[in-house]
């Protein structure tokens, strides 16, 4: 199973006006500024909630405090679906899951919240694609609805800053390029001459050392700067990968698939970029651990957020980690 973090930019704003974020020392949030108002909130939050429309539940175990950081311990998963559960070492049925269960998965969320400007950071834990950052999020908001004000995430910068680094590192290469033509009657360009054919794909696997792979990731490099929230654009691969006979407009969707340490990731240059997670080692860290493997990652994600950072130890390191919640173990 996959195993690491997701990174979001992260404002509070008024509800109806998502676009003005509110500056984080506002008297609004009362003393200690937005980063104490979110830890109130979220110590109130441990009884656990569940979504009935999103079917999801979700509770606070765990809230310490350190520098500008909020580390959350969360246990969170789906309910609504009775399901049957098997011992594998017996091989034997256990007791069933009803629709009123919800089945449970540990995770992490850790708020960096600076005492001024309006921006910060939220750092999520991911196990396979699922992680916690809508339920907490959820039970944040709706401890702020009679401020009016809502905390908002955005995972455009934080992926730019992502989507660069990956692609400076000389271990990135492209493995293939897929190439897709909807429809098109009466085209000249069309890969196929049949009126049965919806969709025709080309997939191109390159040898080791084509140079062509090297002049893609030139290519995409003047593309990397550009917001990620918004599509690339086709990059007119055709002519580039020996495809001469078709021009530029010839396909519907480019996509590039690029690996680094045997791990693919696809591009989808109609669609945009897709969300960047970063990969930890294992399927657990302590918190210490965790909180410094995903250090740079925030720094760097800071930094395009143009957040100033003093000399002194704003960084959560986890050894210095106090309590403001924690809850007893379930028997």
């Amino acid at each position: 199973m996959r195993y690491g973090y997701k990174i979001f930019g992260l404002s509070i704003t008024p509800v109806r006006q998502p676009g003005d974020p509110v500056t984080l020392d506002d008297s609004v949030f009362g003393p200690g500024g937005a980063r104490e108002m979110i830890g109130r909130h979220l110590v109130a939050s441990v009884e656990g909630k569940a979504d009935e429309v999103r079917q999801l539940f979700t509770r606070v175990d765990v809230v310490q405090a350190e520098g500008w950081g909020l580390l959350l311990t969360v246990s969170g998963g789906p309910f609504g679906q009775s399901a049957e559960v098997v011992d594998l070492e017996q091989g034997r049925p256990r007791n069933p899951v009803v629709a009123t269960d919800a089945v449970l998965s540990p995770g992490r969320v850790l708020f960096v919240v600076p005492p001024t400007g309006t921006h910060g950071v939220l750092v999520s834990e991911v196990r396979g694609r699922s992680h916690l950052t809508d339920g907490v999020l959820d039970r944040l908001n709706r401890k702020l609805k009679p401020s009016k004000l809502r905390v908002r995430v955005d995972g455009s910068v934080a992926d730019d800053v992502a989507w660069n680094a990956y692609f400076d590192e000389e271990e990135v290469s492209v493995r293939r390029v897929e190439l897709v033509q909807l429809d098109r009657r009466g085209d000249q360009d069309r890969l196929v001459s049949s009126d049965v054919i919806r969709k025709a794909t080309v997939a191109l696997d390159f040898r080791p050392d084509a140079p062509v792979k090297r002049q893609i990731l030139d290519l995409l490099s003047g593309r990397r700067q550009r917001a990620r929230a918004t599509p690339l654009g086709r990059l007119g691969l055709a002519g580039l990968v020996g495809l001469r006979q078709y021009g530029d407009d010839a396909f519907d969707d480019e996509t590039l698939v690029v690996v680094r340490d045997k791990r693919e990731r696809r591009i989808h240059f109609t669609r945009g970029w897709p969300s960047f997670t970063y990969e930890l080692p294992g399927e657990h860290l302590a918190d210490p651990s965790f909180l410094d493997a995903v250090h740079d990652a925030v720094d760097d994600t800071l930094d395009a957020l143009q957040v100033e950072r003093p000399a002194g130890e704003w960084w959560p390191s986890g050894q210095r980690l106090r309590d403001l919640v924690r809850q007893a173990p379930a028997e």
